[in-house]
Protein backbone atom coordinates (compact mmCIF):
# COMPACT_ATOMS: atom_id res chain seq x y z
CA UNK A 1 0.00 0.00 0.00
CA UNK A 2 3.07 2.28 1.05
CA UNK A 3 4.61 1.80 -2.18
CA UNK A 4 1.37 2.14 -4.39
CA UNK A 5 1.19 5.95 -2.82
CA UNK A 6 4.70 6.89 -3.35
CA UNK A 7 4.22 5.94 -7.13
CA UNK A 8 0.67 8.05 -6.95
CA UNK A 9 3.50 10.70 -5.54
CA UNK A 10 5.75 10.39 -8.17
CA UNK A 11 3.04 10.91 -11.14
CA UNK A 12 1.65 13.61 -9.62
CA UNK A 13 5.15 15.12 -9.80
CA UNK A 14 5.42 14.03 -13.47
CA UNK A 15 2.12 16.08 -14.21
CA UNK A 16 4.02 19.28 -12.52
CA UNK A 17 6.95 18.68 -13.93
CA UNK A 18 5.50 17.83 -17.73
CA UNK A 19 3.69 21.47 -16.99
CA UNK A 20 6.02 23.79 -15.19
CA UNK A 21 8.88 25.60 -17.23
CA UNK A 22 10.06 27.82 -14.91
CA UNK A 23 13.79 26.53 -14.09
CA UNK A 24 13.56 26.95 -10.37
CA UNK A 25 10.59 24.79 -10.41
CA UNK A 26 12.10 22.22 -12.32
CA UNK A 27 15.18 21.97 -10.40
CA UNK A 28 12.85 21.86 -7.43
CA UNK A 29 10.87 18.95 -8.85
CA UNK A 30 13.55 16.95 -9.91
CA UNK A 31 15.00 17.23 -6.73
CA UNK A 32 11.49 16.20 -5.24
CA UNK A 33 11.48 13.48 -7.99
CA UNK A 34 14.86 12.08 -6.75
CA UNK A 35 13.89 11.35 -3.04
CA UNK A 36 10.95 9.53 -4.06
CA UNK A 37 13.20 7.09 -6.31
CA UNK A 38 15.33 7.38 -3.47
CA UNK A 39 12.17 6.11 -1.54
CA UNK A 40 11.02 3.67 -3.69
CA UNK A 41 14.47 1.91 -4.04
CA UNK A 42 14.26 1.84 0.08
CA UNK A 43 10.46 -0.04 -0.45
CA UNK A 44 11.13 -2.50 -3.18
CA UNK A 45 14.52 -3.46 -1.25
CA UNK A 46 12.48 -4.00 1.63
CA UNK A 47 10.07 -6.22 -0.06
CA UNK A 48 12.53 -8.31 -1.74
CA UNK A 49 14.28 -8.76 1.61
CA UNK A 50 10.33 -9.71 2.42
CA UNK A 51 10.12 -12.24 0.05
CA UNK A 52 6.91 -10.13 -1.77
CA UNK A 53 6.62 -8.90 -5.36
CA UNK A 54 5.64 -5.61 -6.08
CA UNK A 55 4.00 -5.72 -9.77
CA UNK A 56 2.87 -1.80 -9.42
CA UNK A 57 5.98 0.29 -10.45
CA UNK A 58 5.86 3.57 -11.98
CA UNK A 59 7.16 4.65 -15.46
CA UNK A 60 10.48 5.59 -16.47
CA UNK A 61 10.22 8.05 -18.18
CA UNK A 62 10.89 10.69 -16.22
CA UNK A 63 14.31 10.83 -17.02
CA UNK A 64 13.66 11.04 -20.45
CA UNK A 65 11.39 14.24 -19.76
CA UNK A 66 14.34 15.78 -17.54
CA UNK A 67 16.51 15.33 -20.18
CA UNK A 68 14.03 16.56 -23.35
CA UNK A 69 13.16 19.57 -21.21
CA UNK A 70 16.93 20.84 -19.90
CA UNK A 71 18.83 19.93 -22.97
Amino acid sequence: MEIRELVSQMDAVRSLFDLTSDPNLVEGLIHEMNALNSRYSYLMLQAREKNLVCVYQPDDLFQERVYGKLG
